[in-house]
């Protein structure tokens, strides 16, 4: 539960921070596994998913957005060794780790990492990543699914509830995976 929650707190993000300001208000009524919280959130988080790749049934291109907090995430499963973390404990933490990033790069502002922040606290995942130093994360994060001839595309914000994907330079990155204290 704790881990679908990091995904709909992810669809929130990339395209409707209405939805995600919802999902943390019913946070607790979520757990509670009350079913009008439960069916608000995956109700709105399937209708995000399905009008994304409804749009890219190709994977051309917009459909990358899904992978908010992946790029980081999946640094932290490889790194840890596959089980050590769950995959929503993963991309939460990821999600603030690429939130930083965003906030560096001019894209969001404190309080969009803020909340942000509150709702992958709220959903009970980890907000701080494992410490495996700069040039680690960035060696695994060049060989992700998602990296083309060892160029790492990070899924950004373009302001909450707007993504896209972008090639960040690895001191900008590391400045983040210091900040955050993956470094």
């Amino acid at each position: 539960l704790a881990c679908g929650l990091a995904e709909t707190i992810k669809h929130g993000a990339i395209a409707d921070v209405a939805y995600l300001q919802q999902t943390l208000g019913d946070t607790d009524a979520i757990f509670r596994r009350d079913e009008a919280a439960l069916t608000r959130a995956v109700r709105r988080a399937c209708e995000i998913k399905a009008a994304v790749v409804g749009s890219d049934e190709r994977e051309s291109g917009l459909r990358a957005i899904l992978n908010f907090g992946h790029t980081f995430g999946h640094a932290i499963e490889a790194g840890m060794g596959y089980g050590a973390w769950y995959h929503g404990e993963a991309v939460g933490c990821g999600m603030l780790m690429a939130a930083d990033l965003c906030r560096r790069l001019g894209r969001i502002g404190d309080g969009d990492v803020a909340l942000l922040t509150q709702a992958v606290k709220a959903a009970r995942r980890p907000v701080e990543p494992p410490k495996r130093g700069a040039a680690r994360y960035l060696e695994l994060m060049a060989v992700d699914k998602k990296a083309s001839g060892g160029a790492i595309q990070y899924v950004l914000l373009k302001g909450m509830g707007a993504a896209e994907t972008a090639k960040v330079d690895d001191a900008t990155v590391t400045q983040t995976l210091i900040a955050t204290g993956a470094a």
